[in-house]
Parts: structure tokens; sequence; C-alpha cells
């Protein structure tokens, strides 16, 4: 171990030439500057992360935006296109709800998202979004251009030339102008079936119901012709020049309606359907942006932390062994000489003032074993002097007592006289060997005052003072004694101020520990709030989760809305049938009528017309029945006329009315069927393929993005790991602060041994 301590101190010679106060400032600076160089790494790993953060929270609430506004813009599409279909004023008002909508989110997209990749997107997007509204807008007018023609024109002369071409039928069969009444229901005929057409054009926009009302407008146009060469009654002449008048406004309206209609469906697609293309081309871009760059931001975090990790780990382990190291290189340097100091002052203690003190050092503690050594020679002189001197004394005085002695013997026989004056003379030499004596007691109190204020250094009393003083070698040593001792207590103060600075170091060393671990914990707390933050976006990523299912079953509404209108055109496609069997059978039993064959195939053209005519207002209308309530009464009529002129027949006219009346039945049941075909069909379009694709993309972003959040929290657990191992790399050095302190302690105990 000596030889260990012994290496370690060749080491770290220049040390010795360092006073204590140096060395002590030089180690707890290097331990505060490890303890920064470790708050500088773990700050920097820190803001780093949280850097990383802050970006990844960023794009997850970008892919969020821009989720939110793929969903309105397949909101915006859908209901355009229910519009556009329905032509309904609180349609429009969805439609123009859900284009603010649009318009408000791309707005906000353009401020929130601001990698230039991403950003171009959104710009294509907007300008997409603005030609889109652009052409809503002119979609708008259109359909209200249409509306206002079907009512104000189409629904205004239908009917009125229907109800003429109605009374000029009636008018003329009861004056018996059969031909005019045969002519007047051909154009009834040819009118109802142009108006059913004109109807089926206005739901299909189908090129061929528009050619087939022109070729049954030229129908209609020949009957006309056929009609005024028979009527000659000047009433129903005027009712015909009244239709030769509204019937070319009907048609004009109706090519308008016509034009309208193909404009709007050029709008339809070539800007809305093209540009919604578009817009969901661009936002598919800007998710794959977003989800690359949240791929890479993953990688980058993870190697942030791993790195973190490690660099706090190591920069954790280099200032703990160096400043274990740094502490026990200092102790030793200080602690050392001061025991070596004690031990010699217990040697001198016991007499041997032979022993050294090794000075190898120029600080206090140095310039210490200097004075210690210094005066382990000065009481050595002194000892020796004063033994030497007590030795001349003694032999002295026995000299001269025996001298005395052996004169007072040769002289013992001489006379009185000179016995008496020779024993005067011994009592004057008696009495100055007494002050010699005397002298010899002062001397020997004089060194044993000097002994006892160095046995009190010895055992740690620097409080006493050297009172010997004189110009013999005895009061010179006292003096010197004095001076030395002197020296020696502002040495002693020196020291124990020094350890004071010691201890004060050490406690500020264990509060700068202290702190470390409470930032450790703070690190480790906002380590937590980012998982919280995490586990809120995880949150977010289920609301969208959320929405995603309730668009999905949206779609199953509009699917099975499909799917009852499928059943319903069954239905249709079976009572059609139905209708079918029960005119061919009506159809047979015509056959069977002898010479009233051409009243009653008239009449059955116009009960067939007049059935026509229910479902056109049916259809018309939306109400099932104000239409019906006209017909049967015309039909009523003509039931009666019927019975009139078939009075031959009897039995086969029966039947062929009960025929007729089951055909006029059926026909109505397919009227309501094909009406709540219309009214289903028009909320379906093409939404349903469309937004089936888009809810399984937004399932698939919303998997990706829980992966992401997934992968987060991984890595905020890894942070908190590594902060619990920098909480720990701080108690351990403020574990080596408190032995450093214990140090500081034990200085300062030996220095309260010197009573100064």
């Amino acid at each position: 171990m000596n030889a260990q301590n012994n290496s370690i101190d060749s080491r770290f010679t220049f040390l010795n030439k360092m006073k204590v106060a140096k060395k002590l400032y030089t180690g707890f600076g290097g331990v505060l500057l490890l303890a920064m160089v470790l708050a500088g790494v773990a700050t920097f790993s820190l803001l780093s992360l949280d850097k990383n953060f802050s970006t990844l929270s960023n794009m997850t609430d970008d892919a969020q935006l821009v989720t939110e506004l793929e969903g309105a813009i397949a909101n915006l599409r859908i209901n355009a296109l229910k519009f556009i279909g329905s032509n309904k004023d609180t349609d429009k008002e969805k439609a123009d709800k859900s284009l603010a909508i649009v318009e408000k989110l791309v707005a906000l997209t353009q401020v929130e998202i601001q990698k230039p990749e991403r950003a171009e997107s959104v710009d294509h997007i907007d300008k997409d979004i603005v030609e889109y509204a652009e052409g809503f807008h002119e979609v708008e007018k259109l359909i209200h251009h249409r509306n206002d023609l079907v009512n104000n024109k189409l629904n205004k002369f239908g009917p009125k030339i229907r109800t003429e071409l109605s009374t000029i039928n009636k008018g003329a069969f009861e004056a018996g102008d059969y031909e005019s009444a045969s002519y007047a229901g051909l154009a009834q005929q040819d009118l109802l079936l142009a108006r059913l057409y004109v109807l089926k054009f206005l739901g299909s926009n189908s090129k061929g119901d528009s050619e087939r009302v022109e070729r049954e407008n030229q129908k209609l146009l020949d009957a006309l012709k056929h009609l005024d060469h028979s009527i000659e009654n000047p009433g129903r002449r005027q009712l015909l020049g009244n239709i030769t008048k509204e019937w070319p406004e009907y048609m004009h309206a109706f090519r308008e309606v016509v034009d309208v209609i193909n404009k709007r469906n050029e709008i339809r697609s070539g800007i809305l359907d093209k540009n919604g293309a578009l817009i969901a081309t661009e936002i598919a871009k800007v998710k794959e942006s977003a989800k690359k760059d949240q791929k890479l931001l993953n990688d980058e975090v993870h190697s942030s932390i791993t790195a973190a990790e490690v660099e706090s780990i190591v920069v954790a382990l280099i200032a703990l062994i160096l400043g274990c190291g740094i502490a026990m290189i200092i102790a030793r340097k200080i602690t050392a000489p001061i025991n070596n100091i004690v031990e010699v002052l217990g040697i001198i203690k016991s007499g041997d003032f032979e022993q050294k003190v090794v000075v190898d050092s120029t600080d206090e503690i140095g310039d210490l074993g200097e004075s210690v050594n210094q005066m382990a020679l000065g009481l050595k002189t002194a000892k020796e002097e004063s033994d030497k001197l007590n030795e001349d004394i003694r032999e002295s005085a026995e000299r001269e007592r025996q001298a005395e002695v052996q004169k007072l013997a040769k002289e013992k026989e001489a006379s009185d006289r000179e016995r008496r004056a020779e024993e005067e003379k011994l009592k004057e030499k008696e009495e100055q060997a007494k002050r010699e004596g005397q002298q010899a007691e002062q001397l020997r109190q004089n060194v044993n005052s000097i002994l006892e204020v160095v046995n009190a250094a010895a055992d740690g009393d620097l409080t006493q003072d050297i009172t010997v003083k004189g110009e013999d070698s005895i009061g010179q040593m006292g003096e010197g004694l004095d001076r030395f001792f002197s020296g020696l207590r502002s040495d002693i103060s020196a020291i124990g101020k020094n350890a004071e600075s010691v201890s004060a170091a050490a406690e500020e060393l264990t509060a700068t520990s202290t702190t470390m671990s409470a930032n450790a914990e703070e690190t480790s707390a906002q380590a937590g709030v980012v998982a919280a933050a995490s586990e809120e976006v995880g949150s977010n990523v289920q609301t969208v989760a959320t929405g995603a299912e309730e668009m999905g079953a949206s779609i199953g509404e509009i699917s099975n809305n499909a799917t009852n209108a499928a059943k319903i055109s069954t239905e249709a496609v079976e009572v059609a049938k139905r209708t079918n069997d029960t005119i061919s059978t009506l159809g047979e039993s015509s056959k069977e009528i002898g010479e009233v064959v051409k009243v009653i195939t008239s009449i059955a053209e116009q009960t067939n017309l007049l059935a026509l005519n229910a479902t056109i207002e049916a259809a018309r209308a939306g109400e099932a029945g104000k239409g019906f309530a006209v017909v049967a009464n015309e039909v009523k009529e003509l039931a009666n006329q019927t019975a009139k002129a078939t009075e031959e027949i009897g039995g086969k006219v029966q039947t062929i009315q009960a025929d007729t009346g089951n055909a006029v039945d059926a026909i109505g049941e397919i009227s309501t069927i094909i009406n709540t075909i219309n009214d289903i069909s028009s909320t379906i379009a093409s939404a349903v393929e469309e937004q089936s694709a888009t809810t399984n993309e937004m399932s698939r972003n919303v998997a990706e993005a829980a992966k992401g959040v997934g992968e987060i929290s991984q890595n905020i657990s890894g942070v908190s790991t590594a902060e619990e191992e920098t909480t720990q790399g701080s108690s351990q050095t403020k574990d080596a602060a408190n032995e450093l302190s214990k140090l500081a302690a034990d200085l300062q105990g030996l220095v309260t041994k010197f009573k100064v």
C-alpha cells in the first residue's frame, strides 16, 4: 500500500509546489467542471430530444390536419353529387357548408405545413379547390336556371297543353267527331310520351331520352296538323291555336334545359371530378411525405436516445473516476504530510529530538514541517547545553568543596584567630557556592519552563509563550523557540481555515450533486411529460380511427340504400311484367270485339293515355294523390261512353274494363316504385366506391400512426432509463463529496488538537 501511495506521490509531484488553498480550489474546480460537463451533455441531449419531439408533434398535427382535410373534401364531393342529383336547396346548403369547411381547412393547412415538398402539394390543393369552388358555383347557377325552366316553363305549359287536348278530345267525342277525337287522342298520347321522356331525361341526362323527346315532338306536330284539318268547331280551334303557340315554347324551354344540363355535366366531369381526383392525388403525396419523414425522424430519435444514453453513462463514469481520483490525490497530498508531522511531534514529546519531518513540498504544510524540524533541532541544542551546564556546575562545586576541606584539614592546627578567619572565609565561599547553586536552580527552572512549553506544544497546546529571555544561550534559545511557536500558531490557524474551506467546498459539491440529482429527476419528469404527450398523440390517433369507423358505417348505410334500391327495382320489374300480362289479356279480349272495334280502340287509347298522364302528374308533383283524382273522373266518363257504345258486346266489354282497371292499378304501382327508386338513387351517385377507398386509406394511416406512437413510447422509456442512470451517477458523485467532506472533518479534527 505504501509502495502504491509512493507511486501516486511520484506521479503528482507538481502538487508539492502548490499551496493548500490552491490544491483545494483546483480539486473542487475540477470536480465542478466535470459536473458541468455532465450537466451540459445531459442538457444537450434533452434539447436534441425536445427538438425531435417537437418536430414529431408538428408532423402528427400535419397528418391529422391532412386527414381532416381529406374527410372534408370527401364530404364535399358527396354533398355536391347529392345536390346535382336532387337539385334540392337543403342539399345545396349542405354542399356550401362543406365547401366553406374545406376552404377553411386548406387555409389552415397552408399556415401549419411548412416543409417545401408538402407545402407545394398544399398549394396545388388550394389551386384545385379554388377551381372546384368556381365550378361548383357555376353548377349552382346552372341548376337554378334548370329549376327555373322546369318549374316556370315545362311544368306550366305541359299540364296546360294536356288539359287543352283533353278538352278537344272530350268535346269532339261528345259531338260525334270521332276523327278529330282520334287525332286529339293521338296528339295527347304523343304529348304524354314526350313529357314522360322529358322527365326521364331530367333524371338520367341521357342523350337517347332527349332524342326520343324530339321524335315524339315530331309525331305531335304531325298529329296537330291532322287535327287542324279535321276540327271545325270554333272553340276547339281556339284551343288548338293555343296549343300551337304553347308547344313551341315548351320545346324551346326543353332544349334550353338540355343545354344547361349538358353544361352542368361538362363542368362536373371536366372540373369537379377531375379536380377531385387531383386533390386526392396531392393529399396522398402529402401523407406519403409525412409518413416518410416520420420514419426518418423515428430512426433519428432512436439514434439520439441511444447516443445520449452512451454519452451520459461514459461522462458520468469519467466524472466519477476523475472526481474520486482528484479527491484521493488531494486528500493524500494534505493528510500524509500532516500525519507525518503529528507522528514526529509525538516522538519529540517523548524526548527523542533526533526524528526529522520529511519535507517534500513548498506549501503551508511544508513550512510547518520545516518549523517542526527547526524546533526539534533547537530543543536538542537546548537540552545538550542545559545538561552540559548542570554537569559543569556540579563538578565545579564538588572540586571547590574538596579543596576547601583539604585546606581546612591542613590548617586545622592553626591558631584560633587564623581558624576563625578561615571559617569566615569559608563562610563567604559557602555563600558564594549557595549563590552559584541558586543560579544553577534558576537555569534549571528556565530549562524546565522551556520544556513545559515544548511538551504543551507536543500535546497540541500552542497558546503558551516562552518567557525565558536573556543574553546567554538559554535566553537566546527561549526567544528563538518563542518566535517558532508564534509562527507555528499562525500556520496551524491557516491550516484550520483551509480545512474549513475544504468542508465548505465539500458541502458545495454535495449541493451540486443534489442539484444534479434534482436536474436528473426533472429530466425524468420532462420525459414523463413527453410520454404523456405521446399518449395524447395516441388518443388523437384513436379519435381518427373512430372517425374512420363512423365513416365506414356511413358507407355501409349507403350500401344498404343501394341494396334497397336494387330490391325495389326488382319489384318494379315484376309489376311491369304483370302489367304487360294484363295488357296482353286486354289485347286478346279486344280481338273478339266485332264491328265496334274502332270505337273500342279509341276508348282504350284514351284510357292508356289517361293512365300515362296520371304517372306523369305523380312524378311531377311528388305526391301520389293529387293527379289521381282528375284521372279517375276522366276514366269514369270514358267508361260511361264505352258502356253506351258497346251494349252489343256485353260481357266482352266488361272483361276489357276489368283488365283495363288492372292495368291502371299496375301502372300506378310502377309510378310509386319508380319515384322511390329516384329518391334513393339520387343519394348514392358514385361516392360509395370512392369513399370506401378513402376509408381504407385512413385506416391504414391510423395503423401507421399508432405504430409510430408505440415507438415513441419505447424511446421515452429509454430516456427514463438513461436519466435513472444519470441520477445514480449524481448519487455516486454526492457520495464522493461526502467522503471528501469527511476528510475535511478529519483535517479540522487534527487542527483542533492544537490549541492556538
